[in-house]
């Protein structure tokens, strides 16, 4: 069994590797890295306890509304790890988020990919497919 330990996304620190991994991905749409988040979290996996040995393997964002419900977003992962590793880190990434979405009195916590192996992850560490076939819409504010 693999062990995770999950802190917050440091920008100054970790924004290199969400763009190594960005452009590793299968996900191909331009992302303004503007939009991302300052509630982010990294998830670690811990082979020792020493932490300069821990070695990052995925991220995501919690975007926080005005409403009952969070956004879980940019879940992006290191290519260099196995299928099983990625899932087990967003069953840790998802655990977090919960816990702080719910300290901050969100009821729920949704979240969009067009990623079909990233969504059969998500179901599998306890998500639901709540809607299919969504076409996201985006209005520049110029």
């Amino acid at each position: 069994m693999v062990e995770f330990a999950v802190r917050k996304f440091n920008k100054e620190q970790h924004i290199e590797l969400f763009r190594e991994w960005r452009a590793a991905s299968s996900d191909t749409r331009e992302f303004d890295e503007g939009a991302l988040s300052t509630t982010g979290f990294m998830a670690y996996e811990i082979e020792h306890h020493a932490v300069a040995e821990w070695k990052p393997v995925m991220c995501a964002f919690l975007v926080l509304t005005n409403t009952n419900w969070a956004i879980g977003e940019a879940v992006t992962a290191n290519p260099r790890t196995s299928q099983e590793t990625r899932e087990a880190a967003l069953k840790a990434l998802t655990d977090t988020m919960v816990i702080h979405a719910k300290a901050l009195g969100f009821k729920r916590l949704l979240a969009y990919t067009n990623i079909e192996s990233l969504g059969k992850k998500c179901v599998n560490v306890g998500w639901i497919a709540a809607e299919t076939n969504v076409t996201g819409y985006l209005k520049e504010l110029t």
